[in-house]
């Protein structure tokens, strides 16, 4: 496997846009939602800060990392991440996803109706997850999106696979970003790390 572009736990403290990354000249992120800030991980994990989501209605709350040289076409973009929720999102938002120029990403989402995960590619399916999603606990998802002609995400939540999201008839494209949260209007409070 290939090394990663871009990891951050929040230990980092950054949590502000064109920040550099110590060891490059990298923006840490190019976005970075004004409903987000570092704090204390919530009990059960055993890193010392994660980041925390608490966007009101009218707002979002989102982190988007730019790769520095975009991954080459048919793009495969992996992420890990860790997700805790204290009140759910009233709306369906992105927990993490890979983005490309095209603006068809894939990733996992949060539904409000049933509180699932949820995999999907932008204008294919949405595949819910099998796991029944409760606050005070934490998941840990993976995922996995190829952007070629039939565009995937393979995903797993706390290391059982769930069923893949697909749509085909696409182009093979480039990935350019990855990003946790959305900035669509929502309240809620979850944590990433």
């Amino acid at each position: 496997m290939p090394p990663p572009n871009f990891l951050c736990g929040a230990e980092c403290g950054v949590n502000a846009i064109g920040t550099a990354q110590p060891t490059n000249t990298l923006r840490h992120w190019s976005t970075f939602g004004a409903d987000v800030t570092v704090v204390a991980t919530p009990a059960g994990r055993s890193a010392g800060s994660s980041y925390k989501f608490n966007p009101s209605a009218g707002t979002g709350g989102a982190l988007l990392h730019t790769f520095g040289t975009a991954v080459g076409s048919p793009a495969t973009v992996v992420g890990r991440v860790a997700i805790y929720f204290d009140v759910f999102s009233d709306v369906t938002v992105n927990i993490c996803r890979a983005g490309n120029a095209a603006g068809t990403p894939g990733g996992v989402r949060f539904n409000p109706t049933g509180n699932v995960l949820e995999g999907y590619v932008n204008g294919g399916t949405t595949v819910a997850g099998s796991y029944a999603i409760t606050t005070g606990t934490w998941y840990l998802i993976e995922f996995k999106t190829v952007f070629a002609t039939t565009r995937t995400t393979d995903w797993r939540v706390n290391s059982t696979a769930q069923t893949q999201a697909s749509e085909g008839s696409l182009t093979n494209t480039s990935s350019t970003n990855t990003s946790y949260g959305d900035l669509t209007a929502h309240t809620a409070t979850w944590y990433v790390d």
